[in-house]
């Protein structure tokens, strides 16, 4: 027989002995006899690997226990700290180790909820709809990364941000690599151009349903809408051509560009302009007036 099972043995034998002996001076079934009986229990308690309580007991003074305890009952402390893998407890209930809970856990009446039946945590919520649910701000300093979809104002989301609200964005946003560019430095929208020269920069055609104001002017249905003219022409041979047109009541705006491969600058120029009419030349720099091809856009009510 080992020495360590000899000393366990008469530990165990000076524990009956003590009880022995206390038990001839406890009569009677009274609380205080019974705590008395405790007290002994509780004074041999670090001896054995296992420790059944139960039947109401008190113990007074420091419980230190080695191995299991099984608790038929309610545990109450009425003062002092309960260590679960530490000797110096510096909380009511200090856990030196893993821990593990077989039930819903509720911590400062719901300012921490873990919903066991559902799998969800709650923050200041007792009754979480989501894994993580919070009620209130949350401060997260460092990357956050989302798998699946965002819902923001909203319990569902049916896209990858879903936005049920307001937003406010501080810095540029770029919509599907530049289809839509909102220059927060600017002020400024490019459509299919993310460096935008104007308020709106659209590069490509632009398709517009209800009104346009121009300069102020609306084209609502009180005024004559405004209309747009584009093509090319061909100059004569000194570079003049004359524009007629009936669709204008007021004078309209002309833009011009000519097309062409030649080394010298082409200038187009207005020499008159009404509303029915205009008056252009293209002068090369080096011969004068030339023949050229030139794009043009009419714009006007």
């Amino acid at each position: 027989m080992s020495s360590n099972v000899q000393t366990q043995i008469n530990d165990l034998n000076a524990a009956v002995q003590a009880l022995e002996s206390s038990l001839t001076q406890i009569t009677g079934n009274t609380m205080s006899n019974y705590n008395q009986l405790s007290r002994i229990v509780a004074q041999q308690a670090n001896i054995y690997n296992s420790v059944y309580y139960g039947i109401g007991n008190i113990v007074t003074g420091n419980l230190s226990v080695n191995e299991n305890v099984l608790i038929s009952g309610n545990l109450v402390i009425n003062n002092g700290n309960v260590g679960l893998g530490t000797a110096t407890p510096l909380a009511l209930l200090d856990v030196n180790g893993n821990a593990r809970i077989n039930g819903n856990l509720n911590i400062d009446n719901g300012t921490l909820w873990v919903d066991n039946v559902n799998n969800r945590i709650g923050l200041l919520n007792t009754n979480p709809l989501q894994t993580l649910d919070v009620k209130g701000s949350a401060n997260i300093s460092v990357n956050t990364f989302i798998r699946n979809n965002l819902a923001i104002g909203a319990t569902s989301a049916s896209a990858n941000l879903d936005i049920q609200g307001n937003a406010r964005i501080t810095g540029n946003l770029n919509v599907d690599s530049g289809t839509m560019w909102v220059d927060a430095t600017n002020s400024r929208v490019g459509i299919f151009n993310t460096n935008p020269q104007y308020t709106l920069d659209v590069k490509g055609l632009a398709n517009v349903t209800s009104n346009i104001f121009c300069d102020g002017i609306s084209t609502d249905s009180t005024q004559t809408p405004l209309k747009i003219l584009s093509g090319n022409i061909t100059t004569n041979a000194s570079g003049y051509y004359n524009f007629t047109w009936t669709q204008f009541i007021n004078t309209p705006y002309l833009v011009m560009t000519p097309i062409d491969n030649q080394p010298n600058m082409r200038i187009p120029f207005i020499r008159t302009i009404s509303n029915n009419s205009a008056n252009i030349r293209v002068v090369d720099t080096a011969n004068g007036g030339v023949s050229v091809i030139v794009n043009y856009i009419v714009m006007g009510y």
